[in-house]
């Protein structure tokens, strides 16, 4: 079992060093393991962070909401 809020922390690592072909990959693992059942069914707005990675990429604004509500859901 994958534990979502570690991969998420991953992901959001990822993203703030500019690694998006990394946040593409990570993210996609994570849809595929959410969908299988192996990784826990995150908040719909969770759920979009983690697909929504190429829009973030190009919507500065978008991806800081985003981002603080990721953040407000890891406790962080």
């Amino acid at each position: 079992m994958i534990d979502t809020k570690i991969a998420l922390r991953e992901i959001l690592r990822l993203e703030e060093e500019g690694d998006w072909s990394a946040v593409e990959k990570k993210s996609l693992e994570l849809v595929r393991a959410i969908v299988a059942g192996e990784a826990e069914d995150p908040p719909d707005q969770i759920y979009h962070y983690i697909d929504d990675f190429d829009v973030r990429q190009k919507d500065t604004r978008y991806g800081d909401m985003q981002r603080a509500d990721l953040r407000s859901y890891l406790g962080q």
